[in-house]
C-alpha cells in the first residue's frame, strides 16, 4: 500500500482482529501525512474517546520520528515533521473534533 501511492484504489483483506482498522483509520494516513503523500487527510471516527487515542497516537508517532531524526542528525528533518505534525494538531482542535 505505501510502495505504489498512485494506487486509486486500495483493498486490504485479514482475518478479523489482525489490525485491518487500525492499519488503515491511523498507520496510512499518519504515514501519508509525514511522508507527504496527501496534502489533506480527513480521520473520521464515530466516538471522542477514538478521537482522542488517534490524536495521542499521532503525537506517539511524532515523537518516535523526532527521536529518530535526533539520533540520525537530521535536524531540519526534525523540525520540518515536527512543525507541520504540530500544525495539523492544531487545526484539527481548531475544526473540533
Amino acid at each position: 500500500m505505501t510502495q505504489n501511492p498512485p494506487a486509486p484504489l486500495v483493498t486490504v483483506v485479514a482475518f478479523r482482529s489482525s489490525g485491518k482498522s487500525t492499519m488503515l483509520s491511523m498507520s496510512y494516513p499518519i504515514w501519508a501525512a509525514l511522508a507527504g503523500r496527501k496534502k489533506f487527510i480527513l480521520i473520521v471516527s464515530k466516538t471522542e474517546a477514538q478521537v482522542k487515542q488517534i490524536m495521542y497516537n499521532i503525537k506517539a508517532e511524532l515523537e518516535e520520528q523526532l527521536a529518530k531524526f535526533k539520533r540520525e542528525e537530521k535536524p531540519l528533518e526534525a523540525e520540518r515533521i515536527k512543525r507541520r505534525t504540530l500544525h495539523d494538531r492544531a487545526l484539527i482542535r481548531t475544526l473540533g473534533y
